[in-house]
C-alpha cells in the first residue's frame, strides 16, 4: 500500500501547479497510509476470527477438549506418520460405568461436572504427545502415538488409577477401556474405530472397568 501511494502521488507532482500539487500529496498520501492500516487490521482481526472458529469446530464446548471431528482429523494425521514409520499406535475408546446413574440421582449438571472432571484428569495422566477427546455422551478417547500394546496396559493403568480418585453414583468411577492398535488390529481410522469399540463393548457386558483386565496379547 506504501508503494501504491508513492505511484498515486507521482503523477500529482507533476501537475501544472506545484503548490497545488505539494498539497494533493500531503493529503492522499497520510490518507492512503491509513487506508492500508485499517486495511491490514481489519485482515489480521478476520484471520484472527477464521483461527478461532476453526478451533472452536474442533473443541467440545463443555469440556474444552477435543471433539469427534478433532478425534477423526488427529487420528487420520497420526496414522499417515506412522505408517510411514512403521510404528505402532494406540486408540482407547473409555465409556464411564455407571454414569447414568449420576444423571439420574443427582442430575445432569452433577453429571456434567464430572465429565469436566474425567476431561482434567485424563488431560493430566496422557503423554504430552497424546490426544484426548470426547466423541460424545460419556465416551472419551485416547490416541497414543508410538505405542504399542505393553506400553497401552500400563497408560490404560495410570488411567483407571487416575479416574478412581473421582466419585460415580457414590462409589470409585471407573471406565470400560477398548483399545484398538495399528498395524495388528488394522490400517484405516475406521477399522481401529470399529474394533476398539468392539473391544469397549465386551468389557462393558463383563461388568465394566472395575479393574483394568490385560489387554489382548500383541
Amino acid at each position: 500500500m506504501s508503494l501504491v501511494a508513492v505511484c498515486f502521488t507521482l503523477p500529482v507532482l507533476y501537475l501544472n501547479d506545484p503548490e497545488d500539487a505539494g498539497i494533493r500529496a500531503l493529503v492522499a498520501v497520510p490518507l492512503l497510509l491509513t487506508v492500508a492500516g485499517i486495511v491490514a487490521y481489519l485482515r489480521e482481526g478476520l484471520e484472527a476470527s477464521r483461527a478461532q472458529l476453526a478451533e472452536q469446530a474442533r473443541t467440545d464446548p463443555l469440556t474444552a477438549i477435543g471433539n469427534l471431528r478433532m478425534r477423526d482429523e488427529r487420528l487420520a494425521y497420526e496414522l499417515a506418520r506412522h505408517r510411514r514409520n512403521g510404528r505402532p499406535l494406540a486408540l482407547m475408546l473409555l465409556d464411564l460405568d455407571r454414569f447414568k446413574q449420576v444423571n439420574d440421582s443427582e442430575g445432569h449438571p452433577s453429571g456434567d461436572r464430572l465429565l469436566r472432571e474425567v476431561a482434567r484428569v485424563l488431560s493430566e495422566t496422557v503423554r504430552s504427545g497424546d490426544t484426548v477427546a470426547r466423541p460424545g455422551g460419556d465416551e472419551f478417547c485416547v490416541i497414543a502415538p508410538e505405542t504399542g500394546a505393553a506400553e497401552a496396559q500400563h497408560l490404560a493403568e495410570r488411567i483407571e488409577l487416575a479416574l478412581s480418585a473421582l466419585t460415580a453414583a457414590g462409589r470409585p468411577l471407573s471406565a470400560s477401556v477398548g483399545l484398538a492398535l495399528f498395524p495388528r488390529d488394522g490400517v484405516a481410522a475406521d477399522e481401529l474405530i470399529d474394533r476398539a469399540d468392539q473391544d469397549q463393548r465386551l468389557v462393558k457386558q463383563a461388568g465394566g472397568g472395575e479393574r483394568v483386565r490385560p489387554l489382548r496379547a500383541v
